[in-house]
């Protein structure tokens, strides 16, 4: 197996540095603190981040690339991405990343982060065959182990009789985790990928694994002029503000409303292999003068909780298939979607309508409880909706209108203006009937489900004296009907600020503020519930040199309820990373001190490029992690990370056959990468 692992590999990794010294470690480092602080979970992080690195491994050619195109990347605005266009207009194109000094409403880490994504092909050069851009492009190849260095309760070996009677003690599968990755990118003209992916305890090669337990593939092509994209295998669909069909980057709700982007139905491929977001199948766009149609159609298998007469009571998300049982629900729920939109654009504006539906092979019948009594039940639905977007002079609007089969009526929109060119301010408003069935939606919500919620964020974002950057936000949201843990309605607050400061080019200084309180039940008592409020603040500081980046951050986080219980938390942490000729070496250490898992804290380890760190830190302990990576020869990479949990409170660490018997786990990731 090990030799197998070993045959793929890719180069561009953390390791490599794009213009002005920005590298993608730490781009992935600081867009997961900005996710977790936003309250997104492990799974979505990991999500987002696996999108933007296939955006990273796809570069855009900014000579060929319109704005919408480029509008696609969660850091730029639309009047952002029109700067970019109207500079390569008025000089003739890009010859260097160096002339993004001279593009108007383009701040330096902006310049930064795009580097990542953005190449400049030869303005005069003409696109070549198809044939050559089908093989003459950048392949990437990755090999990923991951070896534990303890034992999981599921790893241990059982008595034939005790698993005659609990058979699901115990893992099928041995306790290494391993994928693999191939992708292949001609510029964002022609792309293709295919991930393979076993989980610890999952079974390789057997148990009906042929050889992973997961595969994920896509191929795309973008021709451009009337087919503006065609893509096979997994995709993701997002049109409008996301009432129907949705995957947006959601990570800061401020840039929500203090930036632009026209709503449009937007195709993105993915090797993700979880979400219900997620499509498999054929989609395309076309374009024909001012119209354009998206249309998709998608079939696949999904991971279900079943009753006993075989009907779904809940999707499975978690991906893993590791027990018996666990494996019963592999794959057991098989799910048809289909869908269309049309639009119509104009250069300051458009309007676009949208249908969608999906089909299942099993009926859903969500168990009995009363948050759960206006859940989608039956076998299919669908919806329609109709969109806008525009510019007016300082004033942007977007907003959307749908309707369900059963003729529940969703809204959601958000108005902008700028007031002074280094201020601008934002409103959002959002109204969710309980009943609303989405077929697959992700708007800007409060909730899980895009259904039973009203809210309306206001946010701005402004430049104060002495160059400090922020962003503040105010939340107020209401649940109408009981949601799983406030058996009625209730409301909630989220209140947010994030300063920062760019001291000269190496030293950046952040403090973000985040409160929210959210009414729940009171435990033991019926009929009556208490607001929970939790603090959050995060002081970090971050700078480097040519080949030194570092980061130190203190992180604190305070529960209080009305029937007086608190909790409390707080994490130092730091980061360093040394780049000498061939070698990437990175380091990095955090102590925490948390009374509960309520006040757990997140910190971000060194990873691999096509790995995620992301750490949530809670009771008393400490975490580090040491990797290194070496280029040997170019277009070979060789790595290992080292990492390290241990509490100072718990003698075991999990629980269920997830539990280890000590109060300490440590892991190595190995990693082998090629690149032709």
């Amino acid at each position: 197996m090990l030799a197998f692992l070993f045959a793929a590999g890719t180069w561009t990794g953390g390791g490599l540095r794009a213009q002005d010294g920005a590298t993608w470690d730490e781009f992935a480092a600081q867009y997961a603190f900005d996710a977790a602080a936003s309250g997104l979970g492990e799974s979505a992080v990991d999500d987002q981040l696996e999108q933007l690195y296939m955006m990273h491994l796809a570069p855009m050619d900014l000579n060929r690339a319109d704005a919408a195109s480029l509008a696609r990347l969660p850091f730029l605005d639309d009047a952002t991405a029109d700067s970019l266009v109207a500079y390569r207009e008025r000089v003739g194109g890009y010859y260097s990343l160096g002339e993004l000094q001279l593009v108007p409403r383009l701040d330096y880490r902006t310049r930064r982060w795009l580097a990542l994504f953005v190449y400049c092909g030869s303005p005069e050069t003409k696109r070549p065959p198809l044939a050559r851009r089908l093989v003459a492009g950048r392949w990437d190849m990755s090999g990923l182990l991951g070896v534990p260095l303890y034992r999981r309760a599921g790893q241990r070996s059982h008595s034939a009789e005790e698993l005659d009677r609990y058979p699901n003690r115990q893992y099928v599968g041995d306790a290494l985790n391993h994928s693999l990755r191939l992708t292949y990118s001609y510029g964002d003209e022609v792309n293709y990928g295919l991930k393979l992916d076993k989980d610890a305890g999952e079974p390789f090669a057997s148990h009906g694994n042929y050889p992973y337990d997961e595969w994920a593939y896509y191929v795309r092509f973008r021709p451009g002029r009337r087919c503006q994209d065609l893509i096979a295998g997994n995709f993701r669909v997002d049109v409008g503000e996301g009432l129907l069909l949705g995957n947006r980057f959601l990570v800061d709700k401020a840039a929500a409303v203090t930036t632009f982007r026209p709503p449009s139905a937007r195709l993105s491929p993915t090797l993700s292999t979880s979400g219900s977001q997620l499509f498999q199948g054929v989609a395309t766009t076309w374009s024909l003068r001012r119209w354009r149609l998206t249309v998709f159609g998608s079939w696949r298998r999904m991971d279900a909780n079943l009753d006993d007469e075989g009907r779904v009571t809940s999707l499975k998300t978690d991906g893993y298939h590791r027990t018996p049982l666990e494996r019963t629900k592999r794959r057991n729920l098989g799910a048809g979607a289909g869908g269309a939109a049309v639009e119509y654009v104009r250069p300051d504006w458009r309007v676009g309508l949208a249908a969608a539906g999906v089909a299942y092979d099993r009926t859903f019948c969500p168990r009995d409880a009363l948050y759960s009594r206006y859940y989608f039940r039956g076998r299919w639905t669908g919806g329609a909706s109709a969109y806008f977007g525009g510019r007016w002079g300082r004033w942007t609007a977007r907003g959307e209108a749908a309707t369900d089969k059963d003729g529940h009526v969703a809204l959601a929109g958000t108005a902008t203006c700028r007031l002074l060119p280094d201020w601008t301010l934002g409103v959002e408003g959002r109204k969710l009937p309980v009943r609303f069935a989405s077929p697959a939606g992700q708007t800007l919500q409060e909730g899980s489900r895009t259904a039973n919620e009203e809210g309306v964020l206001v946010g701005s974002s402004f430049r104060l004296p002495g160059g400090v950057e922020a962003t503040v936000y105010a939340d107020w949201f209401r649940f109408p009907w009981a949601t799983y843990r406030a058996s009625q309605p209730s409301k909630g607050m989220e209140l947010s600020g994030e300063f920062a400061w760019q001291q000269g080019r190496s030293r950046t200084w952040t403090l973000r503020y985040r409160m929210k309180t959210k009414q729940r039940d009171v435990a033991g008592y019926d009929n009556l519930m208490e607001f929970v409020t939790t603090h959050r603040l995060r002081m970090a500081v971050a700078g480097g040199a040519q080949r030194w980046q570092w980061t130190a951050a203190v992180d604190g986080a305070i529960e209080r309820r009305q029937t007086g219980a608190v909790s409390r938390g707080i994490m130092g942490s730091g980061r360093v990373t040394w780049r000498p000729d061939r070698w990437r070496l990175a380091a990095m250490g955090a102590f925490f001190f948390t009374d509960d898992y309520a006040t757990a804290l997140s910190a971000y380890q060194p990873s691999f490029a096509d790995s995620y760190g992301f750490l949530r830190c809670y009771y008393h302990g400490a975490a580090g992690a040491l990797l290194a990576q070496w280029e040997p020869v170019r277009r070979w990479a060789i790595g290992v990370r080292a990492s390290l949990t241990g509490y100072f409170n718990r003698s075991t660490i999990s629980s269920g056959t997830q539990q280890i018997d000590a109060p300490v786990k440590a892991d190595l990731l190995f990693r082998l990468a090629y690149r032709f």
